[in-house]
């Protein structure tokens, strides 16, 4: 069997366990069984368990922004005639995980641990939050740098509100009231 496509099995039999167990209650040995594999070909690939789990965190991370930009061009498609997205709706859109999906988000945005991972999280984020944030017309008068700073700052709030929820720290709701108030004041601030 080709070595992507073994390592592709075990990341799906990792996620797979993921969707019903806590990432820190997952065993290597009890995904290598999944995927019908050894303790020592799961290390091969992966090197250590928590690179396993945050990998396939990742990977449902990327399925997670698959979904949300297939819900926001449904029901938002491009176009002149089509209504504004409003904060609040965007609010819902980014917050409207299931929970087992923040519970992977709490785990693994404080465990990305090179700079690959981090950079691969962070295009995610900043592709689905581009164009949720074109939708709502946030981005109308900015480009370039001051584009990718406001993306930034959207994407380093949502992963910190990640590892909130993944904590119970913080519910959905207040994060979608957080994130109205933040996106509003960004808007509301005048041009210098």
């Amino acid at each position: 069997m080709a070595v992507s496509v073994r390592k592709q099995r075990i990341a799906a039999a990792c996620l797979a366990r993921l969707r019903h167990v806590h990432p820190r209650d997952i065993r290597m040995i009890d995904v290598a069984k999944a995927s019908n594999s050894s303790n020592a070909l799961v290390a091969l690939h992966f090197g250590t368990l928590e690179n396993l789990l945050v990998e396939s965190c990742l990977t449902a991370f990327e399925d997670i922004a698959t979904r949300l930009t297939a819900e926001l061009t449904a029901r938002w498609p491009t176009g002149d005639a089509t209504p504004r997205m409003t904060y609040g709706e965007a609010a819902v859109l980014v917050t409207g995980l299931e929970e087992w999906e923040w519970r992977l988000a709490g785990y693994a945005v404080p465990r990305l641990s090179d700079q690959t991972q981090s950079d691969r999280f962070t295009y995610i984020l900043q592709t689905v939050l581009g164009r949720i944030a074109r939708r709502t017309g946030m981005l109308d008068e900015l480009d370039g740098a001051d584009l990718l700073f406001l993306l930034d700052l959207f994407g380093s709030y949502f992963a910190h509100a990640a590892r909130l929820i993944g904590t119970n720290a913080l519910t959905r709701a207040e994060l979608e009231r957080r994130l109205v108030r933040l996106a509003s004041f960004i808007r509301a601030e005048p041009a210098p």
